[in-house]
């Protein structure tokens, strides 16, 4: 079994466990009432230990980047003067792309230093943070569609890119190597349903929950769509964790395609 199998499969083992950790969590009053046990919680929902802000989900994203910009900068060590103006150009700039995601993931250190976010941001901020994801629709989704598009779209149009594309280093830089596949295809495996039934506008609405919590063992519309689009976690951050799981894949699966260059 090759390095690259071997990883591919623990990251989907570490996968499963959340996603695991995550039926439980947030059926665990529906779970407990038809196993006759007696809650030891009175609510439900996703585990903020896990999911939340600077939670484990969150720090594992963080790491990915920081790694997915080690492997960058160690292409450009060993590869720099070898490399044409505009190929240089489309590293530079994937790089600086990373850098942002990556400071605005921990709100440009706010996360460790805990400082109080400055007036500018606290009042347009709606999260009370600094960085610009959560003061606009915009600047939150549109980084958004850039990365699914990133992760998603390589590989179903490369063989139309290479007809039309002479430019070897870009058709590399922009598809590495054909294992990315599997972690589009994992990626599309959640994305789509929540944006179907979202898009289609059949998303049922949520129960009126009596004392904040699953009342009864009745199966609920909202309870099994939020199953299979997978909404017992916070979808948001599960999807993110998936995006930076295909920039550090594509970053090591760059560097090693020029490493012996």
């Amino acid at each position: 079994m090759t390095k690259n199998k071997l990883l591919f499969i623990i990251f989907n083992l570490v996968l499963l466990i959340l996603l695991s950790e995550g039926v439980y969590h947030y059926y665990y009053y529906k779970i407990s009432l038809v196993i006759d046990a007696i809650p030891t919680r009175a609510s439900s929902g996703q585990n903020q230990l896990i999911w939340g802000e600077n939670g484990i989900v969150e720090t594992i994203q963080i790491i990915f980047i920081f790694f997915s910009i080690t492997y960058f900068f160690l292409f450009l060590r060993k590869n720099k003067t070898n490399l044409k103006t505009f190929d240089r150009l489309y590293v530079y700039l994937y790089i600086t792309g990373l850098f942002y995601f990556f400071f605005e993931e921990i709100s440009w250190g706010q996360h460790f230093f805990y400082w109080d976010t400055p007036s500018f941001f606290s009042e347009i901020n709606h999260q009370n943070e600094t960085n610009f994801h959560n003061t606009s629709n915009l600047l939150n989704e549109l980084p958004r569609s850039l990365l699914t598009i990133w992760c998603i779209i390589p590989f179903i149009l490369i063989k139309f890119l290479k007809s039309i594309i002479n430019d070897t280093f870009l058709i590399h830089f922009c598809y590495p190597s054909e294992n990315l596949k599997k972690i589009s295809i994992l990626i599309l495996i959640f994305y789509v349903p929540d944006f179907a039934l979202d898009k289609l506008n059949i998303y049922p609405e949520p129960s009126k929950p009596l004392g904040g919590h699953f009342i009864t063992t009745d199966i609920k519309p909202r309870e099994v769509a939020d199953f299979i689009t997978f909404n017992f976690v916070r979808l948001s951050e599960l999807v993110e964790l998936l995006f930076c799981y295909y920039i550090l894949s594509h970053a090591y699966y760059f560097f090693k395609k020029f490493k012996n260059s």
